[in-house]
């Protein structure tokens, strides 16, 4: 059992050290971002869950780490949708899932990815001042987002996928096309899972 325990803790740090050593590779780059927007769609999923009042075991016990009902009263505010109409649960998950498809099939659209987690590690400040100062709870799922948005961005920063990076006004104009529709999906998908949880209440509200 011990030997076996070494050969799988060697094989993992022998992995680990090959993918730090070919970090400027781009196709490595592309795939451990890629993963961490997997991990980005499990947490807005969690939060979804949360959000639809169909609380998944994990997201209940992250949402307890810091307060309570933190989560439920940060994910229910007024701020937390966006033009009053999405909420940023939903934001999360299209901006996630958008970019492991790019990141897959569209390598091209690295550096346009890369200058949009500028703006997303940007908002993490607005998130925590929000939560702290306006909420005055704590949202545990909402932050590992935000940690997340600054994890994705060190990555942007140490691969070499932002280098010779041109912008081009017509595919930063189909990039925003494609999160409008992936945003706009996952509003529409949240939208019939709401209905179908509780067709009551909606029935009332509407």
């Amino acid at each position: 059992k011990i030997r076996k325990g070494l050969t799988v803790i060697c094989t993992v740090v022998l992995t680990c050290a090959g993918m730090v050593d070919r970090w400027t590779n781009g196709q490595t780059a592309h795939m451990l971002l890629a993963l961490s927007n997997f991990v980005g769609i499990y947490l807005c999923y969690l939060l979804l869950s949360e959000q639809l009042r169909r609380p998944q075991p994990m997201g209940e016990r992250l949402c307890h780490l810091i307060r309570p009902k933190g989560c439920h009263e940060v994910l229910h505010a007024d701020e937390a949708r966006l033009l009053g109409l999405f909420s940023w649960s939903e934001v999360g998950m299209a901006y996630f899932s958008l970019n492991v498809l790019l990141l897959l099939y569209a390598p091209s659209a690295a550096g346009y990815l890369g200058w949009l987690s500028v703006g997303a590690a940007l908002f993490s400040f607005w998130s925590v001042w929000y939560q702290w100062r306006r909420a005055k709870t704590w949202c545990t799922l909402c932050l590992l987002v935000q940690v997340l948005f600054w994890i994705q961005l060190a990555g942007f920063a140490l691969s070499e996928l932002l280098s010779g990076f041109t912008l081009h006004f017509g595919k930063a104009i189909s990039l925003g096309a494609g999160y409008a529709a992936a945003l706009l999906f996952v509003h529409w998908v949240t939208d019939l899972l709401e209905r179908t949880a509780n067709p009551l209440m909606w029935r009332r509200a509407y």
